[in-house]
């Protein structure tokens, strides 16, 4: 899932990125995740101002070792970039396949270990927010 990083403003959606890694939802979208019977999350009401709109930051704690590095294309973070708190880890990719087989069933929101800024959301849940009409990201469909 992929925000598309439009500023609040006047458009409060159901889903926004933050300044930082968190994600900011409202209650459609945090229904639509207990309908599916997703619960590995925590939540924290906030009110997003001037309109004093009730909105919660979600934090994801479903981080699944799931990449197949056989069918993907990355690259690593090297010691050329000077980064050793990142060394070794995925710096980006060119194609992202998943091992779905190492996806524990009944999850349908993680993120991806070592490389946590991409959050993967399953069909059901996409489903989900179809039928609810929910707004604010982009989808962007993985192997």
């Amino acid at each position: 899932m992929y925000t598309n990083h439009e500023p609040w403003g006047k458009k409060y959606t159901d889903f926004h990125h933050g300044t930082g890694d968190e994600y900011y939802i409202n209650d459609r979208f945090l229904n639509c995740l207990k309908t599916i019977g997703e619960g590995n999350f925590q939540i924290f009401p906030v009110t997003v101002l001037p309109e004093e709109k009730p909105y919660f930051i979600l934090n994801i704690l479903n981080v699944i070792d799931c990449v197949d590095r056989e069918l993907s294309k990355y690259n690593l973070w090297t010691e050329e970039d000077n980064r050793p708190d990142k060394l070794g880890k995925f710096r980006g990719f060119d194609k992202m396949v998943l091992d779905r087989s190492k996806v524990p069933k009944g999850i349908h929101i993680f993120r991806v270990y070592g490389y946590q800024i991409v959050t993967v959301v399953t069909k059901e849940l996409v489903e989900e927010f179809e039928k609810n009409d929910v707004k604010g990201f982009s989808l962007i469909p993985l192997g």
